[in-house]
């Protein structure tokens, strides 16, 4: 099936996973440590949870449909319930699960979507037609990569090469990877990891976005996603990866490296910003009258022009947060009192089973019994001389006529 095409720009931000069997198993546990605290988001977006069954089963399906090298382009069609393609029809799911199932990957960062689907317009539709393709529409394309909100705490499974010290990412310099057969020149997987070949150094300098030379990989300190080594990553730089990272970043703060903003974002990283400030910054200025520009000339300059606007000692998402944290408390509260009256009810209902055998019970028992057989003892008592009384009477005035 044709697609839509997606700007290499949209790449940019995310990473690359390792494997389809290592993303996989990483959904696994980001499920079962993660699950019961992005459910209440996930049943605000789509009215219902999704088990870790379907879960698997949707996320096998995209890995399938992915780069097997990176986890990009991953476009598998959804399918019509009950129909013979799609992820309804290799899963057996219904359309409404798998929906869940790609809301969950995409809220807890398993997975992000690059292009949303849609109809064609009329002239794409008859462009596809001249082509044989009688489809109505575009699928969604997604980037399946490892979760930033969930890190995986075990150790690393998968063995890494003795040439290539650190994680292998998009935009990284992998260093002692010798070329494919026959190839003499850098070679580019995907547009995402440049080897060496022999006629280069072996520790050749990458090149920024602008050209500028960087310092290259050295063992245990490998280069992130846009430059810098993770053991000296500032907080400005780590702020920039995750604003970056993020459905709503604008495509002017993906031009340069996180490094080169790390000037700009170094106050409001003090202040304690997060990428959801900085989102939230932009979407409080165009409420209050300001027009976001939507391709600066200057990104880094208009960046701390929209900073300098605002007071960088208080949070866009302060008051939300607080809020956020204030229901979460609540909520907590409420669901411990709720379990604390069940397990009060609990227990005095298993004492209560556990009195009906015990010796209290008996001892009532046989009292009851011994009262009840005394009860009709003195009855039948009283019915003998009352019969007896009654025939002396009758007796007596049988005498007197």
């Amino acid at each position: 099936m044709a697609r839509a095409s997606v700007e290499p720009i949209s790449w940019s931000a995310l990473p690359c996973w390792w494997s389809a069997e290592r993303w996989l198993a990483h959904v696994v546990a980001v499920y079962r440590r993660g699950y019961l605290l992005t459910r209440p988001q996930l049943v605000a977006a789509t009215g219902g949870g999704v088990s870790l069954r379907a879960v698997h089963a949707v996320a096998t399906a995209h890995a399938r449909a992915g780069d097997y090298r990176t986890g990009r382009c991953s476009r598998p069609l959804l399918g019509v319930t009950g129909g013979t393609t799609g992820i309804t029809a290799t899963t057996q799911l219904g359309k409404r699960t798998v929906t869940r199932a790609r809301t969950w990957l995409r809220l807890v960062g398993l997975a992000t979507e690059v292009a949303p689907g849609r109809h064609r317009s009329f002239i794409e539709r008859l462009a596809s037609w001249e082509r044989g393709d009688t489809r109505r529409g575009w699928t969604a394309e997604y980037a399946l990569h490892p979760s930033p909100r969930f890190p995986d705490p075990a150790p690393d499974p998968v063995p890494i090469p003795v040439d290539n010290p650190g994680r292998v990412i998009a935009g990284q310099t992998v260093r002692g990877t010798p070329p494919r057969s026959g190839s003499s020149s850098p070679e580019r997987s995907d547009g995402n990891v440049v080897t060496s070949t022999p006629n280069q150094p072996s520790t050749p300098a990458a090149r920024d976005e602008d050209g500028a030379a960087r310092r290259a990989t050295t063992p245990g300190h490998a280069q992130d996603d846009f430059g810098g080594s993770e053991g000296s990553r500032t907080p400005a730089t780590a702020l920039m990866l995750d604003w970056r990272a993020s459905e709503r970043c604008p495509r002017w703060a993906r031009q340069y490296g996180a490094h080169r903003w790390s000037g700009a974002l170094s106050a409001a990283a003090a202040a304690g910003w997060t990428a959801r400030d900085l989102n939230q910054l932009l979407t409080d200025l165009t409420t209050t009258g300001h027009q976001i520009l939507t391709a600066p000339r200057r990104p880094i300059s208009y960046l701390c022009h929209l900073l300098n606007l605002v007071d960088i000692n208080e949070r866009p998402t302060a008051i939300p947060d607080a809020q956020a944290t204030a229901e979460l408390a609540a909520r907590t509260a409420r669901t411990t009192a709720q379990l604390n009256a069940r397990d009060t009810h609990t227990a005095a209902r298993h004492t209560a089973v556990a009195a009906l055998t015990g010796p209290g019970r008996a001892a009532a028992l046989t009292a009851a019994h011994t009262t009840a057989t005394n009860a009709a003892h003195r009855r039948s008592e009283q019915e003998a001389a009352d019969r007896l009384a009654l025939a002396e009477h009758v007796q007596h005035r049988r005498g007197h006529q």
